[in-house]
């Protein structure tokens, strides 16, 4: 059985590094996040593994978090909790 990530992906296994290493602009380009810092609205499930966004179908969201697409393609050493690499679909 394959674990869905966000978006239905199946390639995220919803670590939330993407919830914290982007600096985030919100919808009307204001900072939302700075970089390398968890957002707000991240939640963690320790016992799965398995992070959570607390706005997920809030229209605050910020677009580039609704858009970002997850690709675990090869190892990323410098992301030591995470099994891929992260990276920006366009």
């Amino acid at each position: 059985m394959t674990k869905k990530g966000i978006h239905g992906n199946e390639e995220c296994d919803r670590c939330g590094a993407c919830c914290t290493y982007f600096k985030i602009l919100d919808n009307e380009g204001n900072l939302f996040k700075e970089a390398n810092t968890p957002c707000q609205y991240l939640s963690y499930d320790i016992k799965t593994r398995e992070a959570n966004c607390q706005i997920y179908n809030d229209p605050k969201k910020p677009t580039l978090c609704r858009e970002f697409q997850c690709s675990q393609l090869e190892e990323e050493r410098n992301l030591k909790h995470r099994k891929g690499l992260l990276k920006l679909v366009s």
